[in-house]
């Protein structure tokens, strides 16, 4: 069938069925009522912000609603059905305060919810020094308090986390008991998209008042109680106040021509916040998240900032802000988010980004082929990447009634990608002597534009747990893109080979999912899911390659062996049930889905052919949630799940930019089946302000797509008719099974009231068992790595802050086939922060971090990175901030990394940032509104035993964790 007969098929049937599904549940509309009131302490004329509320049904123990309150102490909760209730309200530093409500059909206002002091919790106060109680555990959330945790005034969020129990931070990104954060919500709010970094990095550390941390789960989790396994780590930052403007206005110049400039603006108004970022320098800070590299990934490696020994992707780096080399950014960000009339909420971000990197770098790979064959490539290049980036997403949340919302998610990006790089590779044998050598310059120009969006109705019944929820996902993404490549190969005195070609690449696809899924109550403690998900995805992919005519001096000889034309369809009928029972301290949910997949590909150039599979699966899925006590819970998910192979490992074309190491596609390649097994284990005592957490990571993947390499011991001519030197290689993907992934991670945190300081102990392992082949051999490529941490984080004052920490990695390597690339190898990082204010506003800053490197070949090394700054803060509110920054006195900086993979060991070595010294002004914008009081309205206590709670939107942004 032809590609665009199967595109006009999928939509007619894709639209069809969710017209239908939005019909059905259009007939089922009913109506709801709201709960308001107002959080005081006990005198009633303070309001408390930020108190937590939760609302749960005394039929059947599940949770109705719940949140937080805003500036002024107060809530709304909406969507709640006549019945009988239980409301729970907490703050840190008070009592519990829970009542019995009997909802009326009509909406009501509480009042006035007064909490009482804990005077266990004051005595706690006192041991740390004034400040408030520092954590408190509900449920599944965990709630910092900021006061009890001391920073400087220039410090942001990022550095105000890092000094809390748990939290960790190895240069990939922040971890939260080894797990990676992957959204930061600011009020409860996204903040431009998913991109962790924009919040930490731009909200300042003194006007955050708590933070909360937990697994929010995703919309439709968080409204049928099931937990479908798309939650985040997710960390809510809550500010002092919700009406002001603060942020901050900085620009420098220094040596070397370094520069850097930009700005970071909050407009808070009640529901209402406004952002604007920007930024420009070429001194390597960035602002990036993995939407604004496509195209540019397979350029980097490793850290700029000083390099670290990983097993990872190279987009890891990315999302920490840094890339390999020198980089000029220039960047622009607004996020929004309001409330529109009583019905609607809204939010959205746009991001636009121009990034201008340079990177030399030297490399060395080991390839083992066998017990006595050994191949070295070493390379040296050089790499210039422009990016251009253009990212929108935005989210109406429509409150139709009390029964009824809607939903609808659209979001669009925009890439640029400029690529130009300079190969000179050579192959060298097991007594270092060449075997061969290229020389090539390859570039680029890619432009890919994605854009997708999701619609959810939901609707409520007046029986007390029974949901309907509809949705529709959509993803589109198109590329074009055109490249030149010119090499010149030698393996020997008397044979050498050119290229000298242009391609062109064009690709699209698209993916349409509907959904439908029911929750039913069943008995007092017990609940059904009824699920059913369809989805079909489409994609075509064609490249073009053309060499130089010699006679018509232009590109017209076409290479058929380069170029192909590939369509697929990946189509999946799923459906399943799962049963959920929940009591007042366990929670177990077991279940499976069935799904049938159909792949089919088709191929027209150049040899015309196709390809049709069926695939069925039996999807199992459980949890247990177990809470031994306050402070101390148990959580278990085991889930199953299936990935489909990508166009491009489809495509059997051949990348021939490296004439030594080619790569091509696989048609025949099959979907995975993975096994996933996450657990939880945390306890925290109140009373003595410590806490221990342990958390595990498993997976095991069957039909693994891995990595088939054949490294040519002699000239060798492959099936197709690919001609490979010796020493050269050709890779390429396919199935193998026994893929093994897991990590263990243990903290236990406490403090040191003695010092004023808290002290974070951390322990991680990991296992990782890859299969490859290697010249059709079978090789299992084992990886352990061990390694203990520790933060020592001050807690005296805002004049005096400091940090320790360390972080170490014990790496062992074994291959049960290529044995010689067996491996051990060590890395660790010492740093240590100080800040301290003294005389009259003068500010001193200093950074130490050593970085010591063992075992990885040419590169090992030690180093130490030493930056420092001196200043001084004028106007009588110390708003303007003049300082004197210095970076790498020492001239020590290096970027080294390890990258190991199921072929071979690399070590690589990237130019860097090296010594500037830089003049920088800031001016920190703080103009807040405290909290209003009591006595500034006329509201009256209602002795009311009806409760109340927060609105539905705050229920999953605060509660997100529990079920």
């Amino acid at each position: 069938m032809a590609y665009f007969d199967i595109v006009k098929k999928i939509k007619k049937s894709g639209l069809l069925l969710f017209a239908g599904i939005f019909l059905f549940t259009s007939s089922l509309l009913a109506q709801r009522s709201t709960l308001s009131g107002t959080v005081t302490d006990s005198t009633g004329h303070n309001r408390i912000f930020g108190a937590m509320l939760l609302l749960t049904r005394v039929q059947d123990s599940t949770i109705a609603g719940g949140g937080s309150t805003d500036s002024t102490g107060h809530f709304v909760i909406t969507n709640v059905a006549p019945g009988r209730y239980s409301l729970k309200c907490q703050y840190t530093g008070y009592k519990p305060n829970t009542r019995m409500i009997n909802m009326p059909d009509s909406s009501i206002d509480l009042g006035r919810i007064r909490l009482t002091a804990s005077g266990h919790m004051l005595k706690e106060i006192e041991v740390i020094g004034g400040a408030q109680v520092r954590v408190a555990q509900n449920g599944d959330t965990t709630t910092y308090n900021a006061n009890g945790f001391k920073t400087n005034p220039d410090a942001n969020a990022e550095d105000l986390v890092n000094k809390m129990p748990g939290v960790t931070n190895d240069g990939t990104g922040i971890k939260v008991h080894g797990e990676d954060v992957k959204q930061v919500l600011v009020n409860g709010k996204p903040y431009f998209g998913d991109d962790p970094n924009a919040a930490m990095k731009n909200i300042p550390a003194d006007m955050v008042d708590q933070v909360q941390i937990y697994d929010k789960a995703s919309d439709n989790s968080q409204f049928t109680g099931f937990d479908d396994g798309q939650s985040k780590k997710t960390i809510n930052i809550i500010t002092k106040s919700q009406n002001g403007t603060f942020g901050k206005v900085y620009a420098g110049y220094g040596t070397n021509d370094r520069y850097n400039a930009g700005a970071a603006l909050n407009f808070l108004h009640g529901d209402r916040r406004l952002t604007l970022l920007g930024m420009s320098n070429n001194i390597n800070q960035q602002n990036f998240s993995l939407s604004d590299i496509s195209g540019a990934v397979g350029s980097t490696r490793g850290s700029g900032r000083g390099g670290y020994v990983r097993p990872g992707s190279a987009a890891a780096g990315f999302m920490v802000g840094q890339q390999d080399g020198i980089s000029t950014t220039n960047s622009f960000g607004l996020n929004y988010s309001d409330k529109w009339g009583s019905k609607m909420q809204v939010s959205g971000s746009y991001f636009f980004n121009v990034t201008d990197n340079s990177n030399n770098s030297d490399l060395t790979r080991n390839y083992y082929t066998g017990s006595d064959s050994i191949f070295q490539y070493r390379e040296t290049n050089t790499a210039a990447t422009r990016n251009i980036n253009h990212r929108f997403n935005f989210r109406f949340e429509y409150t139709i009634d009390s029964m009824n919302a809607l939903i609808i998610a659209p979001r669009l990006t925009y890439q640029y990608t400029d690529y130009a790089k300079n190969i000179d590779g050579s192959n060298l044998d097991a007594l270092l002597s060449s075997i061969s050598s290229t020389m090539s310059n390859v570039s680029s120009l890619n432009t890919a534009w994605n854009a997708g969006g999701s619609v959810t109705y939901r609707h409520r019944f007046a029986k007390a747990g029974r949901t309907l929820t509809t949705s529709l996902n959509t993803t589109w993404n198109n590329r074009l893109g055109t490249g030149t490549n010119y090499s010149q190969s030698y393996y020997s005195a008397i044979d050498s080979s050119g290229i000298d070609q242009h391609s062109s690449l064009f690709s699209n696809g698209y993916t349409l999912s509907p959904s439908l899924s029911w929750t039913e109550p069943a008995g007092k403690k017990g609940q059904m899911l009824f699920s059913y998900s369809p989805s079909f995805s489409t994609g075509m992919q064609d490249k073009s390659t053309n060499n130089f005519d010699v006679a018509s001096a232009d590109y017209i000889l076409l290479d058929s062996s380069l170029s192909n034309k590939y369509a697929y369809t990946y189509n999946t009928q799923r459906g399943g049930v799962t049963y959920k029972w929940a009591g007042e301290k366990l929670m177990i949910a077991f279940g499976a889905d069935y799904q049938n997949a159909m792949l089919s590909g088709s191929q027209s150039f150049p040899p015309a052919g196709s390809i049709s599979r069926s695939f069925n699966s039996i999807l199992p899925d459980g949890q247990l949630n177990y809470k031994f006590s306050k402070g101390t819970n148990l959580r278990i998910h085991y889930r199953t799940s299936n990935d489909a192979p990508s166009v491009s490992q489809l495509q059997e074309v051949v990348d021939n930019s490296n004439p030594l190491q080619l790569k091509t596609g696989n048609s025949i390649l099959r979907q995975d089946y993975q096994h996933m097994l996450i657990a939880h284990y945390g306890k925290t005592n109140f009373d003595k302000a410590t806490g221990f957490f342990v958390f595990f990571y498993g997976v095991l993947t069957n039909n693994y797509i891995a990595n088939s390499t054949y490294i040519a011991e002699a000239d060798t001519t492959l099936p197709g008719g690919i001609l490979l030197k010796r020493g050269s290689q050709l890779s390429k993907p396919i199935n193998l099974n026994g893929y093994k992934n897991a990590r263990l991670f243990f903290t236990y945190s406490l403090p040191l009231t003695k010092i004023k300081s808290n002290l974070g102990l951390t322990l991680s392992g990991g296992f990782t068992s890859t299969p490859s082949k290697i010249n059709q051999q079978l090789n299992i490529s084992n990886t352990y790595n061990v390694g203990p941490g520790l933060t020592l984080s001050s807690n005296i004052s805002e004049k005096v802050d400091f940090t320790i920490a360390y972080n170490g990695s014990y790496n062992i390597v074994n291959n049960s086939y290529s044995t010689q690339s067996d491996n051990n190898y060590f890395s660790h990082t010492a740093s240590a922060r100080f800040n301290w204010m003294f005389y009259k506003g003068f500010v001193f800053n200093t950074t130490l971090d050593q970085t010591f490197y063992y075992g990885i070949g040419n590169y090992s090394t030690n180093f130490l990175l030493w930056n420092a700054s001196l200043g001084y803060k004028f106007l009588k509110d110390k708003s303007l901030d003049v300082r004197v920054n210095a970076f790498d006195i020492l001239k020590q900086n290096t970027s080294v990394a390890r990258t190991v993979t199921d072929t071979y060991i690399e070590d690589s070595r990237s130019n860097t940032l090296t010594q500037y010294f830089m003049l920088t002004v800031t001016w920190n914008i703080r103009h807040m509104d405290a909290p209003k009081k009591d006595g500034q309205d006329n509201s009256q206590d209602q002795q009311n035993q009806n409760g109340g709670g927060g609105n539905g939107q705050h229920q999953h942004q605060h509660q997100g964790g529990q079920k």
